[in-house]
């Protein structure tokens, strides 16, 4: 399963939508890739992926969840995601939390299942920049690490996160390719 997001906070496009938009019309011989667009809402977007994670028609192989950070010049694959939502800026629906669990009465953190380093060295090895990073932020993107990762625990399904730069720093076909690069080598 790879999710995105839509565009937020004065964005025209997201990257990570595109992104999926562009693997999601691709076929494999191997493999399934289901995809999702998800709200840039902490609440809605929260609710959504442990839908899509806890599907009972599907079980996912492997969840990697997408957004953008549009301050990055490289792909940054996300190593922990933390139990908070924190934001002076609101989500697409105005909401600005302080300090408020991801879901009470879990751990203050937690680590992704995928093979961080790995995936960083292959992407880099591809010729796109890449780097391992040690935190998903407190905004949306956090919370959707952070609720996948409990989601596929439970499931037994590997997870992860990965930040896109904007498209003006490496265009769309390299952030398709490198997610490409990113599932094989996952």
């Amino acid at each position: 399963m790879l999710t995105g997001f839509e565009a937020f906070s004065g964005l025209d496009e997201n990257p990570s939508e595109l992104v999926v938009r562009h693997i999601g019309d691709m076929s494999f011989e191997r493999f399934e890739v289901r995809t999702a667009v998800l709200p840039v809402e902490f609440i809605s977007a929260r609710k959504r992926i442990i839908s899509l994670v806890n599907d009972k028609n599907w079980t996912p192989e492997v969840v990697l969840c997408m957004g953008v950070s549009p301050s990055r010049n490289w792909i940054s694959i996300e190593r922990i995601a933390v139990n908070i939502m924190d934001s002076i800026k609101g989500d697409n629906a105005g909401f600005s939390p302080s300090e408020i669990p991801v879901t009470k009465g879990t751990p203050l953190a937690r680590k992704s299942s995928l093979p961080v380093k790995k995936i960083a060295d292959a992407i880099n090895a591809s010729g796109t920049p890449a780097k391992v990073s040690n935190t998903a932020g407190t905004y949306v993107c956090n919370t959707v690490m952070y609720a996948a990762l409990g989601a596929c625990v439970r499931r037994n399904i590997p997870c992860g996160f990965i930040h896109l730069p904007s498209t003006e720093t490496i265009d769309v076909k390299m952030m398709v390719d490198s997610i490409l690069v990113a599932l094989q080598t996952i």
